[in-house]
């Protein structure tokens, strides 16, 4: 939808496109809380399954499985999906007359971070597993850097893209000269 075509639009039908947006933009909020929490669980946590090859008590790799198994599972993907609210909100105030797209905008970034976390990590952990084969160094689950760096990378960039938006409109300020 162009912008003069959204702002031509009459008023009840901008607040029903604006709510079915919200609707569509919870949903995909619940999604990505639950793909990036277990997401979380299987990389930081990796030895919940077979507790015979726990590291020894005390050790960071323990302790951290520890705080992923228990409580910190949620950790990130709640803090994912309260930036991501955060920063729909301040879209939302720069919005000006598109603001019924923004809920739309929101929800398709957080499928499109989903997605390329689905299909860029997945390769990642695998690259890595055969790289310390490769080098025989030991295949630890817990430390699959290049898996978690390919989730930070594309963690700042999901955030970039919520906070900017699909229009440059009304996510930069234009200054006058």
């Amino acid at each position: 939808m162009t912008r003069a075509t959204e702002r031509s639009l009459s008023r009840p039908l901008r607040i029903a496109l604006f709510i079915s947006g919200l609707v569509v933009l919870l949903v995909s909020w619940w999604a990505l809380f639950v793909y990036l929490a277990a997401w979380t669980e299987g990389i930081l946590a990796p030895w919940d399954v077979d507790k015979r090859a726990l590291p020894p008590i005390s050790t960071f790799p323990r302790t951290v499985n520890d705080f992923f198994e228990g409580s910190g599972w949620w950790l990130p993907a709640g803090i994912t999906v309260l930036l991501s609210a955060c920063l729909t909100s301040a879209r939302l105030r720069r919005a000006g007359s598109l603001w019924a797209r923004v809920p739309w905008e929101s929800a398709a970034t957080n499928l499109g971070f989903g997605l390329l976390l689905f299909l860029v990590g997945y390769p990642a952990g695998m690259a890595d597993s055969a790289w310390r084969a490769r080098f025989g160094l030991p295949d630890v689950p817990h430390f699959y850097l290049l898996d978690i760096g390919v989730a930070l990378l594309l963690w700042v960039a999901y955030l970039n893209a919520q906070r900017r938006g699909f229009t440059r409109k009304y996510s930069r300020p234009k200054f006058e000269r």
